[in-house]
C-alpha cells in the first residue's frame, strides 16, 4: 500500500519565511548579522589564531631588528677601537725607535772629523730628497681621483714642503721641484722687470740654462702675452721683492 505525501501547509511556509525575513532585517539595521556563522573546518578560529600569530610577529619584529642593529654597531665600535689602538701602538714604537737612534746619533757626531761630518750631511740631504718625493707620489695618488675636469686648467701655485728643504711648483696636476736656492733665484727674476713679459723672458733663459726639464713642464702656450708670465705672477704674489 503506498502513503500519500503529507500535505503541505502554504500558509504556515509562507508565514515562517516572512518571520525569518524579518528577524533578519531587525539584525541588519542593529549591525548584526543575519544568521550566526557557523564554524567550518576550523576556519574561523584558524584565522583568528593566524592573526594573533601576525601580531605577535609584529610586536617581536622591530624587537629583534633592534637587537641586531646593535649588535652590528657594537662590533664596528670594537673594529674602529681596535684599528686605533694598533695605530696608536705602532706610532709609539715609531717614537720609541727614533728617540733611540737620535741619541746614538748624538753620540757619535761628536767624534767625526769635518770630512765625516759633511759626508753625513750629504746623506741626510739625498735622504731627505727622497722622502718629499715619496710624499710627492702619495699625493699625486690621492689627488688622482679628483682631478680637474677636462678643459679646466688647475691653479698654478708654489708649495713649501713640510721640511723646508724643496718648494714644488703645482700646475695642471704636475709638481716640479725647486731646490730654495733655485726657487730664490726665480723670485729675483720676476721681480727683477717692471714688465711681465720682460720678466717672464728673463724667467724662460734661466730655466732653459739651468732646468730645461722643468722649462718643458711649465711652458704653456698662451693666446696673448708670455706662456711664463702666469708663473711671474705667482711668484711675484708668492715671495717678496728682495729688499723690499
Amino acid at each position: 500500500m503506498v502513503k500519500k505525501k503529507a500535505a503541505v501547509d502554504k500558509a504556515f511556509v509562507k508565514n515562517l519565511g516572512d518571520a525569518m525575513k524579518e528577524e533578519a532585517r531587525k539584525k541588519s539595521q542593529k549591525g548584526l548579522p543575519a544568521f550566526p556563522l557557523a564554524a567550518r573546518d576550523g576556519s574561523v578560529s584558524g584565522g583568528a589564531e593566524a592573526k594573533t600569530g601576525a601580531v605577535a610577529r609584529r610586536k617581536d619584529s622591530p624587537k629583534r631588528t633592534a637587537v641586531a642593529k646593535e649588535k652590528n654597531e657594537a662590533k664596528s665600535r670594537g673594529s674602529v677601537k681596535a684599528a686605533r689602538t694598533a695605530g696608536e701602538t705602532q706610532a709609539k714604537a715609531t717614537d720609541e725607535a727614533k728617540a733611540q737612534l737620535l741619541k746614538e746619533l748624538k753620540a757619535i757626531l761628536g767624534k767625526l772629523d769635518a770630512e765625516g761630518l759633511a759626508f753625513l750631511l750629504e746623506q741626510a740631504r739625498v735622504h731627505l730628497y727622497n722622502m718629499e718625493a715619496d710624499r710627492l707620489d702619495a699625493l699625486k695618488d690621492s689627488m688622482a681621483g679628483s682631478a680637474p675636469a677636462a678643459g679646466k686648467a688647475a691653479a698654478l701655485r708654489v708649495e713649501r714642503s713640510q721640511s723646508g728643504s724643496s718648494y714644488y711648483v703645482v700646475q695642471n696636476g704636475a709638481y716640479i721641484m725647486f731646490s730654495p736656492p733655485e726657487m730664490a733665484m726665480m723670485a729675483r727674476l720676476a721681480h727683477g722687470n717692471a714688465d711681465d713679459y720682460d720678466a717672464a723672458q728673463a724667467l724662460a733663459k734661466w730655466l732653459e740654462k739651468e732646468r730645461s726639464d722643468a722649462l718643458s713642464e711649465l711652458w704653456r702656450p698662451v693666446q696673448s702675452g708670455h706662456p711664463l708670465a702666469p708663473l711671474v705672477a705667482v711668484l711675484r704674489k708668492t715671495f717678496k721683492k728682495p729688499g723690499a
